[in-house]
């Protein structure tokens, strides 16, 4: 057997022995004080700080192998702090998104013939009028006009 074949031997073999394990996160709504007014909705997680770190009680640093200790951690958290809380890390970040791709006219009409029950012919009619009255900027004449989706 090759490498290659090996390996995609004992992946299989791991994909079918594979064993659904629920776990149980623990969520929550956040709200402000009277001076801070914000709401967020959370997710808890063990970090090395907390008492649960490493613990054989989790499944992973965000839940619980059993619903009944996530409920008790749940009373507990109810209990020692119920007003009480620390906001330890806020993460701000700027994100560039790609414009959206274009369609050629093909691809055009397929899609309105799809969302909106248009033939291609009524399509490409309703483009041909926009171009001619200048609602559409295209790069190229209507053989292969570029528009946004």
């Amino acid at each position: 057997m090759s490498c290659v074949l090996g390996m995609v031997v004992n992946r299989e073999r791991e994909i079918r022995d594979f064993k659904e394990t629920p776990f149980y996160r623990i969520l929550g709504t956040f709200k402000g004080n009277e001076k801070q007014e914000f709401e967020y909705d959370g997710e808890w997680k063990a970090v090395e700080t907390s008492f649960y770190f490493n613990s054989p009680k989790l499944y992973s640093e965000v839940g619980f192998k059993n619903k009944e200790d996530a409920e008790k951690f749940i009373e507990k958290l109810n209990y020692e702090h119920s007003s009480m809380g620390v906001i330890e890390r806020i993460d701000k970040k700027k994100e560039n998104k790609n414009p959206p791709l274009l369609f050629n006219l093909a691809e055009l009409q397929n899609e309105c013939s799809k969302r909106f029950k248009i033939d291609p012919d009524k399509t490409l009619n309703i483009i041909q009028q926009l171009y001619e009255k200048n609602y559409l900027l295209t790069q190229e004449p209507m053989l292969e006009s570029c528009l946004q989706r």
